[in-house]
């Protein structure tokens, strides 16, 4: 860690930690999603990959430490599992270490020119091996339900389970129910909250369920439910386990007591609270009103719930917060497939301006799910009727129509079909900015093949041509399984508030060969947090301690904390919103740039944020920065000026990528304007004084060209 970002974690006189804020759902951290929670992975040898992150970082805001740009990516549509491991997965994951943001990033989006399928056959090997160790067999027709490959973003969901693969134990991220992120069934959410020891002790305290109340093993079990509660917070199971315990022991304060927090961890099935025996027999007015108030609109399924990669997912579909008591995940998505059956660049760079600009619009309109006679449709037709009834719950409306595709609709502001053809050319349809629109077919995720004749299957690219903000796919035969598509409940986790990738993960219970292409980040639904920040303006030389103040009085929605960066990196998590004191004699000089988080006490954990670039001057080390062009075309030459007096050597960086060096205080560079690529960009100079860096203003500019109106071409898409 630099010296610059060591003195950036002391700047606030308030000690760093992760603080814990009580939430409606009690999590741990903030969560939701923002620009400084994804890291952007970029292809350094296109052209296309650089345009497209060009776009998204600065239409995003994303943190300069938050862009990553790798070599050497195989120029096809797939590439084996220890290609994707050497080339892009470690390289990855040792820049978020070496960055420090392993504490703050939760997403990492691919731009365009990546290999979108893996081979993973070594993890079906390690799959099959497995089974045959515990007396299983797994026939021809079985085998087919594993085909061998894996899309990349999936893969990096699964980066534990990608790991775990040197060591033979990969096999896991290819079962059906692999992703504990997925919002389970409600029952499923009362079983099976740990695993091994601790599952094991769970399930002795509930089998004393039904020992008689007298008996000292019932009234321990309550003793033991309790301190796995406090260690647990976020699981739901032993609220409500606790809550039947207390109730059959006719207690029904403490009953009530629990039940209240099994609510607010989501539990909303009145209709089987009332059925129970135990909980019937209590007449408490307190208990009654609880139960009175809960839903049986889309109650079948578990709460929605944001995503944080610290957080450990149970079985169960819950948190834990006990070690090695759950799943870490990254959630990941492709911004863009350029090539062949996918978008050309044009409409790929429109597209992403489309979907920020969705933001909160809190889109009007239908939620279409279509039915016919198709496999396709059938799989997940029994869903529906419950997906709608949360719909309206929500307020929105649902609608099954009985067509390959709805016609005449001009908002649809969510699609769920399943079709293998499909045109929406002709149809008068219109797809309200921020949609999500998906299909349920063998191929819609084999974007980047040279030809879809093979297959005749329509790809998920048609979707985002026509203007929806997510579409997925899988990225070969996955048989009709349902497991392996988005859920008709993702427009419900969606309508709530979460964002894209939420929305999906939450939704596909085996993603693994599932292709998500979007923005990620896009929350249309979601309610943003307003928070005054005074104290400090942009711009302003910061002399002498000061003092940040957060007015909240017009925020529409409660704010539950806030989250602080400096340039870029993660220092503080504050539940309080006090008055912070800042003192800028813990700064290096120069120029740096504060975030100020806001996350909302909703269960999406909605974000905003006040960013704030300043300069300090403790020591008179400057480091001055100037461009002879604030236009230029990609066959240009840009000449970068640095003035450093003093300085040892002074480096010349896009989005943290080193692309010039001077070994002395001064002087001038050229650079090749398609070392930035295409779109709006900025550079920067790091000046270095005795080992301590100080950095230039930020100076944007941009690099112009024509985007291509054609999809690339290429053969090499074994």
């Amino acid at each position: 860690m630099s010296d610059r970002a060591i003195c950036s974690r002391l700047f606030f006189s308030l000690v760093f930690g992760i603080c814990l804020w009580a939430v409606v759902c009690c999590a741990p951290v903030a969560a939701g999603g923002g620009p400084e929670n994804v890291l952007v992975v970029v292809n350094d040898g296109s052209q296309s990959s650089k345009l497209i992150a060009n776009h998204y970082i600065a239409l995003r805001k994303i943190p300069a430490r938050n862009v990553v740009y790798l070599g050497g990516i195989p120029d096809r549509d797939s590439m084996d599992l220890e290609q994707f491991m050497d080339l892009v997965l470690r390289p990855i994951l040792v820049q978020i270490e070496d960055r420090g943001l392993a504490g703050s990033v939760d997403y990492i989006v691919y731009s365009a020119d990546f290999p979108t399928r893996v081979r993973i056959r070594k993890i079906l090997q390690q799959l099959i091996r497995k089974a045959e160790a515990d007396g299983q067999k797994l026939s021809s027709e079985n085998r087919r339900r594993f085909n061998p490959e894996a899309s990349i973003n999936s893969l990096t969901f699964f980066a534990n389970w990608c790991l775990l693969s040197d060591s033979g134990n990969g096999g896991g991220l290819m079962a059906p129910n692999a992703n504990r992120y997925f919002r389970l069934p409600s029952n499923g959410v009362l079983q099976k909250p740990f695993t091994d020891v601790l599952q094991n002790q769970f399930q002795r305290q509930i089998n004393a369920y039904s020992k008689p109340i007298d008996d000292p093993q019932y009234q321990e079990a309550i003793v033991a439910l309790e301190k796995m509660a406090r260690s647990n917070p976020g699981q739901m199971a032993l609220y409500y386990w606790l809550a039947k315990f207390e109730a059959r022991n006719e207690r029904p304060t403490d009953a009530a007591k629990w039940l209240t927090q099994a609510m607010r961890m989501g539990l909303s099935d009145r209709e089987s609270i009332e059925q129970d025996p135990d909980f019937k027999s209590l007449e408490d007015p307190l208990f009654r009103g609880l139960v009175r108030r809960m839903s049986n609109q889309g109650s079948r399924y578990a709460t929605t719930r944001s995503f944080r990669q610290l957080y450990q997912w149970a079985p169960n579909g819950m948190l834990n917060r006990t070690p090695g008591q759950g799943e870490r995940y990254f959630l990941s998505t492709v911004l863009a497939v350029t090539r062949n059956d996918g978008t050309t660049e044009k409409e790929a760079v429109e597209q992403i301006k489309q979907t920020v600009a969705a933001d909160f619009s809190k889109p009007t309109g239908t939620f279409y799910f279509t039915e016919s006679a198709d496999v396709r449709t059938k799989t997940r037709k029994s869903f529906f009727d419950d997906t709608i009834a949360a719909l309206e719950e929500l307020g929105f409306s649902g609608k099954v129509i009985q067509a390959v595709m709805p016609e005449n609709a001009k908002d649809i502001i969510g699609l769920t079909t399943g079709t293998p053809r499909f045109q929406l050319e002709g149809r008068n349809n219109r797809i309200v900015p921020g949609a999500i629109c998906e299909n349920l077919t063998s191929y819609g995720g084999r974007v980047g093949t040279v030809s879809s004749s093979k297959t005749g299957q329509t790809k998920l690219s048609r979707f985002l041509k026509f203007g929806a903000a997510g579409s997925s796919g899988t990225v070969v035969e996955p048989l009709a399984l349902w497991q392996k598509f988005p859920h008709p409940f993702i427009h419900v986790h969606y309508a709530r508030g979460c964002s894209l990738a939420e929305a999906f993960y939450q939704s596909i219970h085996s993603p693994f060969q599932t292709l998500i292409v979007g923005d990620a980040l896009c929350q249309p639904f979601a309610t943003e947090p307003k928070v005054e920040v005074s104290g400090i303006v942009p711009g302003q030389l910061v002399g002498s301690k000061t003092t940040l103040n957060f007015d909240v009085s017009g925020s529409p929605i409660r704010v539950a904390g806030m989250e602080l960066y400096m340039d870029g990196d993660l220092f503080k998590r504050d539940p309080s919103l006090k008055p912070i004191e800042m003192d800028p004699a813990l700064l290096s000089d120069g120029y740096h740039e504060l975030r100020v988080v806001f996350v909302a006490a909703n269960r999406a954990e909605t974000t905003t944020r006040t960013i704030i670039p300043f300069f300090v001057d403790n020591k008179s080390q400057v480091c001055k920065l100037s461009i002879d062009k604030q236009q230029l075309e990609l066959q240009d030459r840009v000449t970068v000026s640095v003035s450093a007096p003093n300085a040892s050597s002074i480096r010349i960086v896009h989005n943290w990528k080193t692309i010039a060096r001077l070994e002395s205080g001064s002087g001038e560079v050229r650079i090749a304007a398609s070392e930035f690529g295409r779109g709006p960009v900025s550079v920067q100079a790091i000046a270095t004084f005795g080992g301590i860096e100080v950095a230039s203003e930020r100076l944007e500019f941009e690099v112009r060209g024509e985007l291509s109106t054609e999809r690339a071409r290429t053969g090499k898409s074994r």
